[in-house]
């Protein structure tokens, strides 16, 4: 960008819609915006001195493109509108072109032709994209036709995964005539009817039908399929056309439901590691002269969901084996639990309220997969819950900024009273979101049990011996079973009917049988021995961006659970590789600490720097910056890391200089926002955090908000003193460890 603006505006401006996609895709719309704006001064500049061929229409289309993007993420739908109008009309100079481009033969000009079919074709897609939005199908439908004819003609198919994503779209809401929303929960009629797979009852077309209903209704999520397959190198559409899929696939379908939304979640943190280890293969062996080919192997999220991408519907719905690559990296008696906030714009309207999605997977496959709606967890603005906590966490930002003079009584009290009252807010709100939000559904997210499981599985089985349960059945049942103590009877009866929807019977389940069923449930979960008896396992916590902030952990349902965060399902398999190459305990005796490098936390270093130097084996800075290399020795050499000061620690090294690190110790970062993490367009959180886990260290343990140094001080002592004692976690063991567990 800078190379070029000494040199042609037209450099400037190609740099400029570049930058912007980029900041764009980060969601940093106002720095986005002004890359579009420079890219606009630019290619005012070459109008004025008379340009006018083909790569300054090319130039003016993906800057009017851009700034359709930019509109829509602010809802600015109007505005889109306009920009893309004008990339149409600049697209009918195409025709221009291909008369022209008859009379000659030149290669070039091939190319550029090949330039603007494309910036034609994806002005096309993207204003079917936005009437859909705004609701406008007939008018869409007619905008993909001309699309088509498009790609047709030029051959072109580099947009041939969003045309079939934004066609399968279209197809539903064009020949849905009710007012069904299509990603609906199943209602009590269809229960009544029998508990039966099925990914959706819609009616995709209105001409006489040609084959079975099931035939029919599986036209959508093939089209969504082939769409997946197609979009490898597009990994914003990957991500929209799997989480589509996850929503189509959830209830019926747990397996494929917990599969797509996996593979939704984790392009980000795919797309960094695949990264990483693609430019340590360059740096390490092809420029070094050593050759040889890097092994992305285990790096690469297309290997671990990679059978999904060749599988067909009936393959997938036939338990086939593409499922055994994709969760075997999960240990044993874990669950692994994915949550995902969608809202109707994700997915160009679909559903029309934001919905809530939650997976729970094992080891052996076995799954269930839940759709919320979030109309009870809103206010009567409308506003979901994560509004309400984002309100919140802003309030008690902006107070922590104000100046008080906690000497004068007066603002000491009006301090007191803000927090508490901020304090309440947010119980109040943690309470909201366990009883209205999740309610009954809160179970998915608790440990198996890893104790006693025989005693829980013979209960399960004697209570449902006229339902003749398949053994994952009666295993995820003894979950419902397990915590039936915690729940109401209605609630247990909620918690059937959702792990019975994921199986396919031979018969018809009646209701009356689950209501039976939830009241010997509670009866038999209360005579159970206590909860500790069980010894309940640990829960890895897969959160997509919007979800990452909110404290999940610390809802009242999940007191005494253990929980660790994860990126992704790759970063599970990634971790556990590394974990092979490394001993599985953290040595307290070899850890090094930076506490106060920026100088201005002097109530922080004169709680911990004697009590620091009197640990065996620790060493460490106080007071002052480190250079990189002190910090980069620090955590390539030491087994854990603890920072107190601002941030993560990302102002003393960069992102790029952490990540090439071939191991890196567990970090404690005890500064503000030190866990929080950003989303970008893809829903995807972002931030230093994961810079430390792509390094390769086992643990990170942070602040989700900013904390003032007092509170930070009380908490980080008392949770180094438990991890100086005796420590109650459970060691994640290998399958290889004990193969008889």
């Amino acid at each position: 960008h800078h190379a070029g603006s000494d040199m042609n505006p037209y450099f400037v401006g190609v740099a400029s819609v570049r930058m912007g996609k980029a900041y764009f895709m980060r969601c940093e719309s106002e720095k986005a915006e002004v890359h579009a704006n420079n890219a606009r001064e630019s290619l005012k500049i070459l109008r004025e001195d008379g340009a006018s061929d083909l790569p300054f229409n090319i130039l003016e289309m993906d800057i009017g493109a851009s700034c359709a993007s930019l509109s829509v993420f602010m809802e600015d739908y109007d505005s889109a509108a306009v920009h893309l109008r004008e990339c149409l009309q600049l697209s009918s100079s195409f025709s221009r072109f291909r008369s022209e481009e008859g009379r000659t033969n030149c290669a070039p000009r091939s190319v550029l032709r090949s330039q603007l079919m494309a910036a034609c074709v994806g002005a096309k897609l993207q204003m079917a994209e936005l009437l859909l939005l705004k609701k406008k199908k007939k008018e869409a439908k007619e905008m993909l036709d001309s699309c088509f004819e498009s790609m047709h003609l030029g051959g072109h198919s580099d947009y041939k995964s969003k045309y079939l994503f934004i066609s399968a779209i279209a197809r539903v809401f064009y020949h849905n005539h009710g007012n069904s929303d299509i990603c609906s929960m199943r209602s009590q009629k269809d229960l009544e009817e029998g508990i039966a797979s099925a990914v959706c009852r819609l009616q995709f077309d209105d001409r006489p039908q040609q084959g079975s209903e099931e035939e029919i209704r599986d036209e959508v999520p093939e089209i969504l399929l082939e769409a997946y397959r197609e979009s490898k190198g597009d990994p914003l559409l990957s991500y929209k056309v799997a989480q589509l899929l996850s929503l189509l696939f959830t209830p019926a379908e747990p397996l494929n439901a917990s599969t797509f939304l996996h593979a939704s979640i984790g392009i980000s943190y795919h797309l960094q590691s695949t990264y990483l280890t693609r430019t340590s293969f360059l740096r390490d062996h092809f420029c070094k002269g050593k050759g040889g080919l890097p092994d992305i192997r285990n790096e690469d999220t297309s290997e671990i969901f990679g059978s999904c991408l060749q599988a067909k519907l009936q393959e997938l719905r036939g338990g086939a084996s593409h499922s055994t690559r994709t969760f075997e990296m999960v240990p044993k008696q874990v669950a692994v639990c994915s949550v995902s906030v969608v809202l109707p714009a994700d997915v160009l309207c679909v559903t029309r309220k934001p919905v809530l999605t939650l997976t729970r997977t094992l080891q052996n496959k076995n799954c269930v997969a839940v759709k919320l709606p979030l109309e009870k967890g809103a206010n009567a603005d409308g506003r979901t819950f994560l509004c309400d906590f984002s309100s919140i966490l802003s309030r008690s930002n902006e107070s922590m900024k104000q100046e008080w003079d906690f000497n004068d009584k007066k603002q000491m009290r009006a301090w007191w009273k803000m927090r508490l009252k901020l304090d309440h807010e947010l119980n109040h709100l943690m309470e909201q979101v366990n009883d209205e939000v999740l309610g009954p559904f809160a179970v998915f997210l608790l440990g198996e049990a890893t104790s006693n499981i025989d005693l829980l599985v013979s209960r399960v089985s004697s209570l449902c011996s006229g339902l003749k349960l398949t053994k994952a059945a009666v295993q995820m049942l003894a979950l419902v079973l397990l915590y039936a103590r915690k729940f109401k009877e209605e609630e247990i009866c909620e918690q059937i009917k959702t792990v019975l929807g994921g199986f396919s019977f031979k018969r018809q389940v009646e209701v009356g049988e689950i209501e039976s069923l939830s009241e010997k449930f509670k009866s038999e979960g209360s005579s159970l021995p206590p909860l500790q008896a069980f010894k309940p396992g640990p829960v890895l916590l897969v959160l997509d961006g919007r979800c990452q902030p909110f404290p999940w952990e610390s809802l009242p349902c999940f007191k005494s659970q253990e929980f660790y965060r994860v990126p992704s399902l790759s970063y599970i398999h990634r971790a556990r590789l590394r974990a092979r190459e490394r001993p599985s305990e953290v040595d307290w005796e070899n850890a090094s600490f930076l506490l106060n490098p920026s100088g201005d936390l002097t109530s922080t270093q004169t709680c911990f720097e004697s009590w620091f130097a009197e640990q065996e084996g620790w060493s460490g800075i106080s007071g002052e910056a480190p250079d990189t290399s002190a910090l980069l020795e620090m955590l390539s050499l030491k087994d854990i890391f603890l920072y107190f000061g601002h941030g993560t620690c990302e102002q003393y090294i960069s992102k790029s200089t952490m990540e090439k690190l071939k191991s890196c110790s567990a970090v404690f970062l005890m500064g503000c926002s030190s866990a929080k993490l950003s989303k970008n367009y893809m829903n995807q959180g972002r931030g230093f955090l994961l810079s430390y886990l792509l390094a390769g260290s086992p643990l990170a343990i942070g602040n989700l908000w900013d904390v003032t140094d007092k509170d930070i001080d009380r908490f980080a002592k008392c949770l180094l003193e438990n991890c100086l004692g005796e420590g109650q976690g459970q060691e994640l063991k290998d399958d290889d460890d004990d193969d008889d567990d």
